[in-house]
């Protein structure tokens, strides 16, 4: 069915959340515009006869549509439970995924928190930007956080696979290659959570920090998957085995280096979130909402915890 785009604009511009949610479901899907970077794109079919003019317009709509559903969930929540903290929450497509329940919908919606959650994050996100512009500091200034929940560095880590692709000479361990080869990226992406540690901690001397890792991703088998996978095929790392095996080396070694940048910032809790999601996972990098469910209980209790010790 065609939707005209006066009509695309009154639906999605409306005060009823959920027609706002099922217009963007409906006549709209979550595109990469760059690496885990996504845009609420006008379905094709629908919009064929269109230029490229008219679907810009439409999709700058949809995305301010999204923004606003969450600040009006915040503040609907905030409104029905002042009392209950605020959590600014910044971060990755892990805290703001455009397809599925991510750790901020579960803790922002889910009445066993006890949260009012403002939801900064943006799929995509790379600590090193967060460092750069100092968003969640800003943020601090104006928003009487409880505590700041983190979500970063797997953005950062994606760089050091494509470095993967300039490997011109392949090693005898192509294994101990690509660990090689995604060192400084790690070491950078440490750097890079120190500065934003820091910088929050010098603008709000006291406030909690929550910062997690990562669960062990799951790299695709041999000719599949879009994010890991296609850089480890050309190496010739395409045994299930040394997949898993590489991505346990390097998952473990960011919690392990988090530990201790967490350490160096008075006030920083990490969580660990290893092993967590089992078998449910949306994709390689992704779990499934059900994966992210059982995560946010354990954000979610550290959260009170810290809450409630400060």
């Amino acid at each position: 069915m065609t939707v005209d785009e006066h009509e695309l604009r009154e639906r999605l511009e409306s005060d009823d959340d959920g027609v706002v949610e099922a217009t963007l479901h409906e006549h709209f899907h979550p595109v990469p515009r760059a690496p885990l970077t996504y845009d609420w794109c006008p379905v094709v079919e629908e919009h064929a006869d269109h230029d490229d003019d008219w679907v810009r317009r439409l999709i700058g709509v949809a995305n301010a549509a999204e923004r606003r559903l969450r600040v009006r969930r915040f503040r609907w929540r905030r409104r029905n439970h002042p009392d209950w903290p605020i959590i600014l929450c910044e971060g990755d497509s892990w805290v703001a995924h455009p397809q599925l329940r991510d750790l901020t919908d579960h803790l922002l919606d889910e009445d066993r928190f006890q949260f009012n959650v403002w939801a900064m994050g943006a799929a995509g996100d790379c600590l090193d930007d967060m460092a750069r512009e100092r968003e969640q500091e800003h943020a601090l200034d104006v928003l009487d956080a409880s505590a700041l929940l983190l979500s970063g560095g797997g953005n950062d880590l994606i760089h050091g696979f494509e470095a993967l692709d300039a490997i011109e000479e392949l090693a005898s361990d192509p294994v101990q290659q690509a660990l090689d080869t995604i060192d400084p990226f790690m070491s950078a992406v440490m750097c890079s959570m120190q500065t934003v540690l820091e910088g929050v901690r010098a603008r709000a001397p006291e406030l909690p920090i929550v910062v997690h890792g990562y669960d062990y991703l799951r790299v695709a088998k041999e000719g599949k998957g879009k994010y890991l996978g296609p850089h480890l095929d050309p190496m010739g790392i395409t045994d299930d085995e040394q997949r898993r095996f590489l991505i346990k080396r390097l998952v473990d070694r960011f919690n392990e280096d988090l530990v201790v940048v967490g350490g160096r910032v008075p006030g920083v809790h990490v969580v660990d979130l290893r092993g967590m999601a089992t078998d449910k996972w949306h994709d390689e990098i992704h779990p499934k909402k059900d994966g992210f469910e059982v995560m946010a209980a354990k954000i979610g209790q550290t959260l009170q915890r810290v809450i409630a010790a400060d």
